[in-house]
């Protein structure tokens, strides 16, 4: 009859909602486990990237004596040419309060073969050209960092001449007299994580663009 058709179709009508509801309430539970997921791989992500470059921070910066490292110099003098000029901090981590932006932390290191092994300079340069007890390790374009008392001196190098003399591409005095220290640090990291939007950004110590991390 028209009554039995019409109480069918109700209770089709009334099944479909519930169905329906039933697979949206399914559908969003199933986005926010998903989203947790992803939120969770790319911290991952990050971490991971942030722990790898932490690893080597402050490589090739050595202490010169008991009392004294180069991350207590305090005049780094003439401004250098070629990529030491960029350099304006030795400390391997430092972290920035962005305020109403990002955080930011820098992680910095070298990557000397030999690890920044401090040489001593056993004559006053002549010019650039200065007489190390040994230059095994030091290679051109390595940044250097010439260490007497509390002033320090940054510089790249030009040549290797031999195994005791190099030429640098600045002049290294007043720092480098007979008996300072002068190490090769290699090429230098320096490497700037922050978060732009939802994702983390890094941008390297060349200037390169700023990159997505995750």
């Amino acid at each position: 009859t028209l009554v039995e058709i019409m109480v069918g179709l109700a209770i089709g009508l009334l099944a479909t909602i519930v169905i329906v509801q039933v697979m949206s309430v399914f559908e969003n539970q199933k986005r926010v486990t998903t989203g947790t997921s992803d939120a969770q791989v790319n911290g991952s992500i990050a971490l991971y990237d942030i722990t790898r470059e932490l690893q080597p921070a402050g490589f090739s910066i050595m202490p010169v004596s008991a009392s004294f490292t180069p991350c207590d110099c305090t005049i780094i003098i003439p401004p250098p040419v070629g990529a030491a000029q960029d350099i304006k901090n030795l400390s391997p981590v430092t972290i920035v309060d962005g305020g109403l932006v990002s955080d930011t932390i820098t992680i910095r290191y070298g990557n000397s073969t030999l690890g920044g092994v401090p040489s001593i300079i056993k004559t006053a340069p002549l010019g650039k050209d200065v007489t190390l007890a040994s230059s095994f390790g030091c290679k051109k374009d390595d940044i250097t960092l010439v260490t007497n008392g509390n002033t320090c001196v940054l510089s790249t190098v030009d040549i290797v001449q031999n195994t005791t003399t190099i030429t640098l591409k600045d002049d290294p005095t007043p720092a480098a007299t007979t008996g300072a220290s002068l190490a090769c640090l290699g090429g230098w990291v320096e490497t700037t994580f922050g978060v732009l939007g939802d994702n983390l950004t890094k941008a390297d110590f060349n200037q390169a663009p700023i990159s997505i991390v995750a």
